[in-house]
């Protein structure tokens, strides 16, 4: 049995964007595996993810203080609800000290300051510049 995933901004104000990531998937294999073996109940599993929403927003923002600059062929983009989605083919990214080339990505970014945003103590502190939510290479199309 699979436990469902809130909707992109959970009751606690904390966007659950974070739980399709990496950590966040492992995080809910582990929580379904310890539900169905009933070590912990549903609704702690539910706390528990809430929580992960909160520390994983704030850590974000408190200590990702990396530069990164990035260049592309932009494939297409879209807004809505204040959620910006890009693709783009033979992207470039450049930090300090590394850098690396994807084929093909899907950025997904959000205002923090909309409406509907992370409500956490360091949230809205970035004058309307996007909040990265999730780089990560999308699937290539047929």
């Amino acid at each position: 049995k699979k436990i469902k995933m809130a909707n992109n901004n959970t009751s606690s104000g904390y966007f659950s964007h974070y739980r399709k990531t990496t950590i966040g998937l492992c995080l809910g294999d582990t929580l379904d595996d310890m539900v169905n073996s009933k070590q912990i109940t549903e609704s702690l599993s539910n706390k528990i993810f809430l929580q992960f929403d909160k520390s994983i927003t704030e850590g974000l923002t408190v200590h990702a203080k990396a530069k990164i600059g990035f260049k592309g062929d932009l494939s297409s983009y879209k807004n809505l609800d204040e959620v910006w989605v890009w693709n783009a083919k033979g992207t470039h990214f450049k930090t300090e000290t590394d850098s690396v080339t994807a084929d093909y990505i899907k950025m997904v970014a959000m205002d923090a300051n909309a409406k509907g945003a992370p409500t956490g103590s360091n949230s809205g502190t970035n004058n309307n510049q996007p909040e990265a939510a999730d780089v990560k290479p999308a699937k290539k199309k047929k």
